[in-house]
């Protein structure tokens, strides 16, 4: 009974703990997280953690189309022998005709999403979307928007979920799950 109380009450904890995230709890993450891959980038650092996955193909009205995908992960070698991956983030770029794209996922070591950045166009508009969510959903939308011709994104809004935004964090969001299996089928697929 007492080791029965003791795990509901731990289970408590990391709800309430993932609920409590922050915007700035996601932001410091995400820094961390560039941070990390600013290391594996340096060529004096040998260990990458990462699988990279580029697709080129010719669409039919757009022309060619380019896509690259790259998947960072977590290992935890807790088991002597076998080491446990977790997705941690992914970029993606990719285009489709002139219009360039660049999206990125950040993952809780649990693999909830927490942080989703986007670029879309739309009717001559160019946006620019920041998702910060924890395992209850959505806790701040900003969104920012560039003019064809500007330099700058102006902030067009920023604050809690609403209708307007809904649509395109599912986009993503579903996007996400999608890489999700991506690297699972790849990790299925690979040397352990």
């Amino acid at each position: 009974m007492k080791k029965l109380i003791i795990t509901l009450l731990a289970f408590a904890a990391c709800c309430v703990a993932a609920s409590a995230q922050t915007v700035e709890s996601i932001r410091k993450d995400y820094n961390d997280v560039q941070a990390n891959i600013k290391l594996m980038n340096d060529p004096d650092y040998p260990p990458k953690n990462r699988y990279s996955v580029s697709v080129e193909q010719m669409l039919g009205g757009s022309g060619q189309h380019n896509e690259n995908v790259t998947m960072y992960f977590d290992e935890d070698e807790e088991y002597t022998g076998n080491s446990i991956r977790s997705i941690h983030f992914v970029t993606v770029n990719y285009n489709f005709a002139a219009m360039k794209y660049h999206e990125e996922y950040l993952f809780t070591e649990s693999g909830v999403l927490e942080f989703v950045y986007g670029k879309d166009y739309m009717d001559g508009t160019e946006y620019e979307y920041r998702f910060y969510c924890n395992s209850n959903g959505v806790i701040k939308v900003i969104v920012n928007t560039k003019e064809m011709g500007e330099d700058k994104f102006k902030q067009a809004y920023a604050g809690a979920m609403t209708e307007k935004y809904k649509y395109s964090y599912n986009l993503f969001k579903d996007r996400a799950e999608r890489y999700k299996k991506l690297f699972a089928a790849i990790e299925d697929s690979t040397y352990k």
